[in-house]
């Protein structure tokens, strides 16, 4: 081919072949030049290919991480029943994925508007208020009512601290923000705000998988919610059913339980609306100017046990317990418990009746007949031999224990039915506890114990009935000389700022863990007691309860079994009758 083409050319002119060559040369030039373009298109196509590779590289990741993200709200979410720790859980994550200022949820009930705030850095507390308002305007104007009327709970939540705002960003105003209401069946309950300093701060794609988020959080409310009424209906069922009365107040001061039983009990008619301070005032523990939920909270740690008379066809009293509701620290409201103890009072009215009667009918003969012995033992009508001596000495022993049981039976009568009175007077409790210890010296010397006085040296004085703090401590150094077989019983006063301390200890055989809270009970006899002798009626300690919280005071007991006990009572230091 090549050398008919040389065949041809050696066939043209020199002019020809000159024309002909240039023409060649260009066509070549031509084919270098395009070769050249190509040459860059394919550079530049390479470029494009590999910075579309590079992008897409960077979107799939930040696209996995935000579906990670969103699996690990879905998951958290399916067990979560919780409104708060939801709404916190979802705002925290959030986070990682949307660069938010400050964000802020809401949720609604029929009383209260309940708002989370996740500030993103200390800068962004100063839009908490602002942020508050605009939530609440946009739900109210959102779900058609006014929110501003209803009590605000707001929490924030702290801060992350190893997040710190970029620099050169300006805290003067949110610039940008959107909201995203959580919608259950077709009605709003609440909405989300995500805002932000930056202008344009948020893609089309993050507030798409915002929604999507708020979508998945307005199904675990709507859950959470059907669980929350269904264990709301079963509880009502099991209080509506109860045969004592049930009230639970909130800590808005609101009645949320009023069962039907509670409301036979203190005579409120059945269709009636009944207000807190009404319902208060019956159960006797408002007093006037006091706010509810301010009295509310004063009984947060401070339990009332009392028991209140309601006028009806006839008289009813009525036990109540009030008691407060907690969870963590935070005050939830309080739980009355009411119980119908007419009947049990009357009862126990007629048994205290009777135990009066019959403790005066015995007292007359009892007496006669302590008396005629002690003639004969004085041998007036005549003499008698030392075994005649000896059975009326045992006959006289018992006639005093019976008198003994007897008067203890007419105090603790006395006492319950609140007719013991006190006669107070000023009185130096040192001079006191000296004149009684010293009347058992010989008793405790007998028996081989040490009886030992821990006194202050200077006077202190309290305003009381000296007989009844002597029967109180009578029958506690009676109680331990009883029970201790050797070592040590030891009386003490203790000036403290508002009181005076007694206390009687003593090296017996102490009082069991189980049997200590029912110490002071009436006719208790504990284990502790062992061997022959007189064991007592079990009165002592129910009758001293009952005299020293005549007084104001207290008492109670410390005891380890085999180590021995120590009984403490308290009186006020008062000089006169006010206090």
């Amino acid at each position: 081919m090549k050398e008919e083409t040389q065949e041809e050319m050696m066939k043209l002119t020199p002019e020809q072949r000159n024309k002909a060559m240039i023409s060649l040369l260009e066509d070549m030039d031509d084919s270098n030049q395009k070769l050249e373009r190509k040459r860059g298109e394919l550079e530049k196509a390479k470029a494009e290919l590999e910075a579309f590779s590079t992008g897409l590289e960077e979107k799939v990741k930040n696209r996995t991480f935000e579906l990670s993200v969103l699996y690990e709200v879905s998951n958290a979410i399916s067990y979560t029943l919780d409104y708060q720790q939801l709404l916190k859980l979802i705002m925290e994550s959030l986070f990682k994925i949307v660069d938010y200022d400050i964000c802020a949820s809401l949720l609604f009930d029929v009383c209260a508007v309940n708002i989370i705030l996740k500030p993103a850095n200390a800068e962004s507390f100063k839009f908490i208020e602002e942020l508050k308002k605009t939530l609440i305007d946009c739900t109210s104007m959102l779900a058609c009512n006014n929110f501003h009327s209803r009590s605000v709970n707001a929490f924030v939540l702290p801060l992350d601290s190893n997040v710190k705002p970029e620099e050169g960003r300006c805290f003067d105003q949110l610039r940008s923000f959107f909201n995203v209401p959580f919608i259950v069946n077709a009605k709003v309950v609440g909405m989300i705000n995500i805002s932000s300093c930056r202008e344009n701060a948020f893609s089309e794609e993050k507030i798409k998988l915002v929604y999507a988020i708020a979508a998945q959080t307005a199904n675990a409310i709507e859950r959470l919610r059907s669980v929350v009424d269904a264990e709301k209906t079963k509880m009502e069922s099991m209080v509506e059913s109860m045969a004592e009365g049930i009230i639970m107040i909130d800590e808005r001061g609101d009645i949320v339980v009023l069962n039907p039983q509670a409301r036979s009990m203190l005579a409120f008619e059945e269709q009636a609306e009944i207000t807190t301070r009404k319902l208060l005032d019956k159960l006797q523990i408002m007093r006037q100017g006091i706010d509810i939920v301010e009295r509310l909270a004063s009984l947060k740690n401070h339990p009332v046990v009392k028991e209140i008379s309601v006028q009806q066809e006839e008289n009813r009293i009525l036990h109540c317990e009030i008691t407060s509701v907690s969870k963590g620290e935070k005050f939830l409201g309080i739980c009355i418990y009411l119980r119908d103890i007419t009947r049990e009072k009357e009862v126990e009215g007629m048994k205290t009746e009777f135990i009066t009667t019959v403790s005066h009918e015995l007292r007359t003969p009892l007496s006669i007949t302590r008396e005629g012995i002690s003639l004969v033992q004085d041998e007036i009508p005549g003499r008698i031999n030392e075994k005649q001596k000896e059975i009326l000495a045992t006959a006289m022993e018992n006639i005093d224990r019976l008198a003994r049981i007897i008067n203890n039976l007419l105090d603790i009568s006395k006492i319950e039915a609140g007719k013991a009175e006190l006669k107070r007077s000023l009185n130096n409790i040192t001079s006191l506890v000296k004149k009684i210890v010293s009347s058992f010296a010989s008793m405790a010397e007998k028996r081989g114990l040490e009886l030992r006085m821990s006194l202050p040296e200077e006077r202190i004085d309290v305003y009381a009935d000296a007989d009844r703090i002597v029967q109180v401590l009578t029958n506690l150094i009676n109680n331990a000389l009883k029970f201790t077989k050797e070592g040590i019983i030891e009386v003490s006063i203790r000036k403290k700022e508002k009181e005076v301390e007694c206390s009687v200890a003593d090296t017996g055989i102490g009082i069991s863990k189980d049997d200590i809270p029912k110490v002071f009970s009436k006719f208790q006899q504990f284990s502790r007691v062992e061997g022959a002798g007189e064991k007592g009626t079990g009165l002592g300690l129910s009758i001293a309860k009952g005299i020293v919280e005549m007084h104001q005071g207290k008492i109670w007991v410390e005891s380890k079994f085999g180590k021995g006990s120590r009984f403490f009572f308290t009186l006020p230091r008062e000089t006169n009758g006010e206090g």
